[in-house]
């Protein structure tokens, strides 16, 4: 969190999709989608303002406890 970090979510994040327990992704340049976590599970996501993440948002993280869009695209389509 507040760290400026950009680029995509890394493939290898499904790697931890049975020991993730917080995410916290808020305040940074993060861009694309969070597929790579869509077999997550964790308990806490902070994602909010990154306002390059877009696209489809994957339940375990959705309906994660602080989950809030806020200040990104999640949800609307990813330009091409």
């Amino acid at each position: 969190m507040y760290n400026h970090l950009s680029g995509s979510i890394p493939a290898q994040f499904s790697k931890l999709a049975g020991v993730l327990n917080v995410l916290e992704l808020a305040h940074n340049d993060f861009a694309g989608d969070l597929m790579p976590l869509a077999e997550a599970r964790p308990m806490a996501v902070t994602v909010h303002n990154n306002p390059r993440l877009c696209g489809m948002v994957p339940t375990g993280i959705r309906f994660a406890n602080g989950y809030n869009p806020a200040g990104t695209r999640l949800g609307q389509p990813c330009d091409p």
